[in-house]
């Protein structure tokens, strides 16, 4: 390479004054610069780039880390040029969606004209003996997502029916599409912008913990995001899990444990029926005695009935009786250490004592589950 250069020490401060008033634009767009530590970050390697190429020994590479900064500049412009063009294309696609509804009413309301006037005469007969009110139009809202992060967060929605927060910031965020706080700042968003909302039960917003504080949201695609997802993926969202839960069980907690175990049973390699059969005393008496367990996991080829477990008491004996007595084993599920303890402290004595060599039981917890390193403790 040339031991002579061109650019001077006035050409590489201009430079550095050119990438930062494009850091200050690009601040001042706000939210419409996705994962903004980003852009700080390339700033602030490239000025220090540029500062490493001021002394006359390493000048003559200047003319190589400015073709490189300019190549990484005209980069980020040419993906603002594509958002520009993507606003424009969703900007006329919308407007020709409101081309096409107004000919769709012009069309249905062909030919009727006459019957609507009579409904007019009638409806201003009516109207003249009431009250003058005061109308307004309110107009179809629709949805716009630009952020390829946000639209991944409504497909896992629609799609799988997803709704525990923490699930989908860990799938998204596993694929590759950002930080778990950037995804978990991306669901705020979307709530902001009416897309999503917190699952409810009776008026309040229902949360998901599995110890002492820590609540965690549970969410769902409200009317305007499954509309949004219809248009988009082409058909209707699937229900959410929290609404079937919702359905299946008294307690959302409880059903929201329940998947909970399922998921983590299946990342642990067990083969999982979330959909399990009563197991039945007699298979003769259809309304005889009989357990319903909360799933079936199979274990060294044998299946086990898995019953989640959100509180502990000895209330629970005679329930966890009956499910022995009936399939000879059971696995129990609580949802922390601390009830997992509790629990084995209650079933130790009883089952030496009471129901000694009438089943097998295990337990674990989904405090320890999440941890990732856990095994049943045999009873």
């Amino acid at each position: 390479m040339s031991k002579t250069t061109h650019v001077t020490t006035r050409q590489l401060d201009d430079f550095i004054a050119v990438i930062n008033t494009w850091y200050r634009k690009s601040k001042e767009a706000g939210e419409t610069i996705e994962n903004f530590d980003i852009v700080k970050r390339d700033r602030n390697r490239w000025i220090a780039q540029l500062h490493g190429v001021y002394k006359p020994s390493v000048r003559p590479y200047a003319g190589q880390v400015l073709a490189q900064i300019a190549y990484a500049l005209l980069y980020y412009h040419m993906l603002w040029l594509f958002d520009d063009v993507y606003i424009l294309k969703e900007s006329a696609r919308q407007e020709q969606l409101k081309v096409d509804a107004l000919r769709w009413r012009e069309g249905r309301w062909k030919g009727t004209q006459a019957d609507l006037q009579s409904q007019i005469e009638d409806l201003r007969g009516q109207l003249a003996s009431r009250p003058q009110t005061v109308a307004a139009e309110i107009p179809a809202q629709r949805a716009v997502i630009r952020s390829a992060m946000q639209q991944e967060i409504v497909r896992l929605m629609g799609a799988e029916g997803l709704g525990r927060s923490w699930r989908i910031i860990a799938r998204v965020a596993d694929a590759g599409w950002g930080q778990e706080n950037s995804v978990r700042n991306a669901l705020c968003k979307l709530t902001k912008q009416g897309v999503i909302d917190d699952c409810r039960r009776q008026g309040k917003a229902a949360h998901w913990k599995f110890k002492a504080g820590g609540n965690r949201r549970l969410v769902r695609l409200n009317e305007l995001g499954r509309v949004w997802y219809r248009e988009a993926f082409g058909h209707d969202a699937a229900e959410s899990e929290i609404t079937e839960v919702a359905r299946k069980h008294r307690s959302i907690a409880h059903g929201v444990g329940i998947l909970e175990a399922r998921d983590h049973l299946q990342e642990a390699g067990y083969v999982v029926s979330d959909d399990p059969q009563a197991i039945l005393a007699d298979s003769g008496e259809r309304w005889g005695a009989r357990s319903e367990p909360d799933l079936v996991v199979t274990m060294d080829g044998v299946a086990w009935p898995v019953e989640v477990q959100r509180e502990v008491s000895e209330r629970m004996l005679g329930k966890w009786e009956k499910a022995l007595a009936l399939a000879g084993r059971l696995a129990l599920v609580l949802f922390n250490e601390e009830h997992r303890e509790k629990q084995a402290t209650i079933l130790e004595p009883v089952l030496w004592y009471r129901y000694s060599g009438r089943g097998d039981v295990r337990l674990t917890s989904l405090e320890a589950m999440e941890a990732g390193d856990w095994e049943w403790q045999v009873i």
